[in-house]
């Protein structure tokens, strides 16, 4: 809920939270886990630190990253270290307010590392975390999909909250 309300107070524009789901993966199924691996999107990352270390990811596909940041940018949103800047600081609103959520309710701590903003395939983006998950051993992932839309329109925004194994199964003790 804070995350849409956080992005509804930025862009001035109703935003809601369509879909929330929690799933474990493999790291294996990381690269395909938003449909078809080859899609090319930006992506605002986020290693977090704290009592729930893991990682956060606002995600959209690159052809809806423009319409996305007009109403912050006007005809400045096809430079693109300009829009880079801006999504990245769209992700650093909308994970702080999860992170905020999460912190509260857990009575915990966690703070984000300042945003990075990829463009590549999210294939390629999944597969780098993925690798991070192997190294350390773990088998499975526990993943939080959050799916966003604004006003009528359904919204690519995806935000990803990808916590180390066991910082969620030890949150819930």
């Amino acid at each position: 809920m804070q995350a849409g309300e956080a992005l509804s107070g930025l862009f001035e524009r109703k935003f809601k939270i369509a879909e929330i789901a929690l799933s474990h993966r493999t790291p294996a199924e990381l690269p395909e886990i938003l449909g078809d691996a080859a899609e090319p999107v930006c992506a605002s990352f986020y290693q977090i630190r704290g009592e729930i270390p893991g990682f956060l990811l606002l995600i959209m596909p690159i052809d809806e990253v423009n319409a996305f940041l007009k109403p912050l940018l006007g005809d400045h949103v096809t430079e693109e270290a300009m829009a880079d800047s801006a999504f990245g600081e769209v992700g650093n609103v909308v994970g702080s307010a999860f992170l905020n959520y999460l912190a509260d309710y857990y009575r915990t701590y966690a703070a984000p590392t300042p945003p990075q903003v990829f463009r590549d395939m999210v294939g390629a983006l999944m597969g780098s975390l993925a690798a991070v998950f192997v190294a350390e051993g773990q088998e499975q992932v526990p993943v939080v999909r959050t799916v966003f839309t604004q006003e009528s329109e359904k919204l690519s925004a995806l935000l990803l909250w990808i916590p180390y194994a066991l910082s969620l199964s030890e949150l819930r003790k």
